[in-house]
């Protein structure tokens, strides 16, 4: 039986002002029943409603309420199941309230996990935005959300216990309102960090207890304001103690090489046998060159230092790949092992800190496998195996910087004893640091919480830009490494500025000062450095005409400023200025490319066939902002892009990147009804050209992008060409077609009736493109 009600009756009302809202909680006979902030209901339901719960054995155990009983002077709800109770003590608080939770088990099997929805408030409108969800001891037990309508914090904050804390969305059963979950769930086999579960049993006779709190804020509140004391205490328990303050450019090499399998493996099953090869004097001249190019490119980007990413070669494949042992070059790389000493004194000498990447397993031989494993069972413990390499190669080398490859570690766990990884604890981090405070270490990946003792370890192509704002609001000079690889330097050029700004350090290929991506990366840390000077005087005031003199000023920082001034305020008087300035060979890449910038904000832009050029031109690398100036351009650069793609496409020199640059601005324009013309070029790009097979591939791309499903026909033959199918299958994935996507089935189903298990693959990610 559920207890009295009395429907609608309120039994307590609570008032609390701060200086941000004036929030209301309410209690009914049921438990919490209104929270309004500046008088706007923010509860959808109050009462707690378990959606999990389990016993040791794996069963189902009841969700089913048999009675419910509030106490008004404790503010106390009690709900009682076949198994148990819950019970929520709340305790209203500025811009929210605490829910203290007590769950007993009063049945016979012991209760493994139990998941309770603690209160349900509504959605946050438009943009809202949610954080992930938290434990507790891997970083603060906090979950932040925003959006158009108000801010929610969700925070445990109770004990060092694991307590999984989350905000899922739903929507209501009846109205189909969406709606924000506040869920707390204890238990469970999950694996949060090495050597730590989720698990907190409730054995029969015994309860767990844990505190949570939920604030709302109004709109345009800042959740991360709103959870302002939160952060600040966490801060306190856990101090910033990484000191790096260098944020310059990190480079990285790569080697490959190394022995061949038999050999290596017969290294390793004797080492104490090996003896040092003779030295290979083409070897060694190469790579010592390689050094002094690495050199010349760290001080042509003012790099800090570069990382050494696996000396000792790569004789075995995924999932070994990069050793991470150096105490291994000897057995695996001895070419290597014989010169690095020398090489790592040339980088040294050239001013640069030098680094290395370690992993946590030990490499051995095993028997079984006639092969080399990353071994977990027979040195189990990672801190230990980690702080013998790191004194390894501070020992030989005084190796300042280390990454940390892969950072699990493998265990048995639970009562089956499952072997599972976990990612390494922060607290091994904390005592590394305490160790070695003058090095930096770098993990491939980081929790919140290791963001106080390493620098993480992230790459831009999976999406990658900035340190976490969470992290960044407790700990301001917390930071983060980021690989530029992958993601294109100048399309993304703004996000890599930003991370600059932000303090946040880049990190790419050594091959030479004139490596692509090394001088995009030099030009992003240099934009950076203007955006932060002072600007020149006069020039925030200045009208179109004197700006428009400015771009001829001596000083770069000058026409450098007034190139963004024009495009804060766009005027069409200046354009023809802009366009010389950003087609002048001779001018600063940085102004050239704040000129564009600003050009694609004027009002039909002039240079069109200028424009053109730009975006064709890879290597100039001013593609990007090109391509914003035609975009702006409207539908009369259309018919101009069309004659270059089908130029590029049919030429003896055609360039496959060039059609592909072009062709998105024709997407970003919505040419749709271009796609024939698209589909056309295909047939005429010369069989003999050096790169036929990338021209097609470009044009097929574009075509299916453009969305127009008249082209569905000509891709369907281009099927045909194994080298073109994939390309083609996802095209009509794109363009919807339903005789294209039957066809790219039935020649899947083909493929896996032979075996064909390349084609299989290629066809199920196109079937897979959106």
């Amino acid at each position: 039986m559920v207890g009295k009600t009395l429907m609608g009756t309120l039994l307590c009302l609570v008032i609390v002002a701060s200086a941000r809202a004036e929030t209301k909680v309410a209690f009914d006979d049921k438990g919490l029943s209104s929270i309004q902030v500046n008088g706007v209901e923010k509860l959808v339901g109050g009462t707690p409603k378990i959606w999990r719960i389990r016993s040791e054995s794996g069963k189902e155990l009841s969700n089913k309420v048999i009675d419910l009983s509030f106490d008004p002077a404790s503010k106390t709800l009690t709900q009682k199941f076949d198994w148990g109770s819950v019970v929520v003590a709340y305790e209203p608080l500025p811009q929210g309230v605490r829910l203290s939770t007590t769950v007993t088990n009063s049945g016979t099997e012991t209760i493994d996990e139990v998941g309770v929805a603690m209160a349900t408030v509504a959605d946050l409108g438009e943009g809202s935005r949610i954080g992930h969800a938290a434990f507790g001891v891997e970083g603060p037990g906090l979950v932040t959300a925003g959006g158009a309508d108000g801010a929610i914090v969700w925070a445990s904050e109770s004990s060092d216990k694991p307590l999984t804390i989350d905000l899922s969305k739903g929507q209501d059963s009846r109205t189909k309102a969406p709606l924000i979950s506040a869920r707390a769930m204890m238990g469970g086999g999950r694996i949060i960090l090495h050597d730590v579960t989720a698990a907190r049993p409730i054995k029969p006779g015994e309860s767990e207890a844990f505190t949570v709190a939920l604030r709302l804020g109004p709109a345009g509140a800042d959740p991360i304001e709103l959870a302002g004391d939160f952060i600040d205490a966490y801060r306190k328990a856990h101090p910033m103690e990484l000191q790096w303050p260098d944020r310059r450019p990190i480079l990285r090499l790569f080697f490959g090489g190394g022995l061949p399998k038999d050999q290596a493996n017969a290294n390793l099953k004797n080492p104490d046998a090996v003896q040092p090869p003779a030295p290979d004097p083409k070897f060694q001249a190469q790579l010592l060159n390689r050094m002094r190019d690495t050199v010349k490119a760290a001080k042509a980007s003012n790099a800090q230092g570069v990382i050494l990413w696996d000396p000792e070669g790569g004789t075995y494949p995924h999932a070994i790949t990069y050793i991470g042992d150096p105490r291994m070059i000897r057995l695996l790389n001895p070419q290597m092992d014989l010169v690095l000493d020398e090489a790592v004194k040339i980088l040294q000498d050239g001013g640069l800190k030098v680094g290395m990447t370690l992993r946590p397993p030990i490499l051995a031989y095993s028997e079984q496998k006639d092969s080399a494993t990353q071994g977990h069972s027979t040195h189990p413990d990672p801190l230990a195996n980690l702080d013998a390499k790191i004194k390894y190669v501070r020992d030989r080398w005084n190796l300042r910087i280390i990454y940390v490859d892969t950072n699990f570690y493998w265990k048995p766990y639970g009562p089956e004893k499952k072997w599972q990884s976990g990612q390494l604890p922060p607290q091994l981090w904390k005592t590394l640091q305490e160790k070695y405070p003058d090095t930096l270490f770098i993990p491939e990946f980081g929790s919140p919480l290791d963001y106080a003792y390493t620098a993480p370890y992230g790459e831009a192509d999976m999406g990658n830009y900035a340190t976490p704002g969470l992290v960044r609001a407790i700990w301001p000079e917390s930071f983060r490494v980021l690989v530029i690889e992958d993601a294109d330097p100048y399309d993304n050029y703004e996000r890599f500025v930003r991370a600059v700004m932000d303090r946040n350090c880049l990190m790419t290929y050594a091959f030479s000062p004139t490596a692509f991506n090394l001088v995009a990366m030099t030009r992003i840390y240099r934009e950076a450095d203007l955006r932060k000077a002072p600007p020149p005087a006069g020039v925030a005031n200045a009208d179109a005409a004197k700006l428009v003199e400015m771009l001829k000023d001596p000083a770069v920082i000058t026409r450098f400023a007034a190139a963004n001034q024009l495009r804060e305020n766009p005027d069409a008087s200046a354009a023809a200025a802009l366009l010389a300035s950003a087609t002048d060979e001779k001018e600063d890449w940085l102004v050239r490319r704040a000129s564009l910038r600003a050009l694609a904000k004027t009002p039909n832009p002039p240079g069109i066939e200028a424009m053109i050029g730009l975006r064709a031109d890879r290597n100039l690398g001013l593609y990007g902002a090109a391509g914003d100036v035609l975009t702006g351009a409207g539908p009369g650069a259309i018919e101009p892009i069309l004659a270059r793609i089908e130029s590029q496409a049919t030429s003896a020199e055609g360039d496959p990147k060039a059609i592909e640059q072009l062709g998105d601005v024709l997407v970003a324009l919505k040419a749709k009804e271009q796609a024939p013309r698209i589909a056309e070029a295909i047939a005429k790009v010369p069989e003999s050209a050096r790169n036929a097979i990338q021209r097609k591939r470009a044009l097929i791309d574009i075509a299916g992008k453009l969305g127009n499903e008249q082209v569905a026909p000509a891709l369907i033959q281009t099927l045909n060409n194994p080298a073109l199918r994939k390309d083609s299958a996802a095209a009509l994935v794109r363009l919807h077609s339903a005789p294209g996507i039957a066809r790219v089935k039935a020649m899947l189903e083909d493929a896996k009736k032979s075996n064909d298990a390349a084609t299989v693959d290629a066809l199920n990610q196109a079937l897979r493109a959106k």
